[in-house]
C-alpha cells in the first residue's frame, strides 16, 4: 500500500452513525466520485465505492472505480471486468483478465476460464485449469469438468424431458420413402 500523503482524519462514531442514517438514500454529486475516482487507491476504499455508485445507479462511475480498482491489480475488479467483456462478447478481453485476475489469485477465475475452454472444445486445456483451481482449494470445476466427461459419455445426445436418452436424428421414414434428397446429401 502506498504511502499516504497529508493528514488523515476519522469521523467521530456518532456522527458517523447520525450521517449514515440521515444521508443513506442522498447521492453524492459528480464532483465527489471524481475525486475518489482520481484519490482512492485502497482496494477496499475502491471495492466499497464502487458498489455504492452502482447500487445508486451511478453505473459510469461504478465502471469508472472498477476499472481503477483493476488497475491496482485487485483481482475481484479484474474478474468482474472480464465478465462484462464477455457478457458483452469480447471473449479474448475476457479471457485477458480472467486469466489477470487468477494471476492475483482468483480461483474462481480459473473455473471460469476452464469453462470458457471446455465451451471451445478444448477439454485438456480446461481439465488442467480446472485442476489449478483444484490446487489452491476449489474443488467444483474440476467436479463439473468430470461431471460434463460423464455425461457426454453416457447421453451423447442428452436426454429427453421425460429422462430417457435422446437418440441420435434421423431422417423421418417418410422423408427417405419421398425421394427428397436432404441437404448436404447428393
Amino acid at each position: 500500500m502506498p504511502p499516504l500523503a497529508g493528514p488523515v482524519f476519522r469521523l467521530a462514531d456518532y456522527l458517523e452513525q447520525h450521517g449514515r442514517i440521515t444521508l443513506r438514500h442522498l447521492c453524492p454529486p459528480a464532483s465527489f466520485w471524481h475525486a475518489a475516482h482520481t484519490h482512492l487507491t485502497h482496494p477496499d476504499d475502491l471495492s466499497n465505492l464502487t458498489k455504492a455508485a452502482e447500487d445508486r445507479h451511478r453505473l459510469q462511475w461504478g465502471h469508472h472505480l472498477l476499472q481503477r480498482a483493476a488497475d491496482h491489480g485487485i483481482a475481484y475488479a479484474l474478474y468482474r471486468l472480464a465478465g462484462m467483456r464477455e457478457q458483452a462478447g469480447d471473449r479474448d478481453g475476457a479471457k485477458d483478465l480472467y486469466r489477470q485476475a487468477s494471476d492475483h489469485g482468483d480461483i474462481t477465475a480459473l473455473y471460469c476460464l476452464a469453462e470458457m475452454r471446455d465451451e471451445a472444445g478444448d477439454r485438456d486445456g480446461a481439465e488442467t485449469l480446472a485442476r489449478q483451481a483444484a490446487d489452491y482449494g476449489d474443488t467444483f470445476a474440476l467436479v463439473r469438468q468430470a461431471e460434463r466427461n460423464i455425461l457426454n459419455r453416457l447421453w451423447p445426445y442428452g436426454l429427453d424431458p421425460d429422462g430417457t436418452p435422446t437418440s441420435p436424428w434421423q431422417p423421418s421414414v417418410s422423408v427417405e420413402q419421398s425421394g427428397h434428397v436432404l441437404p448436404g446429401t447428393s
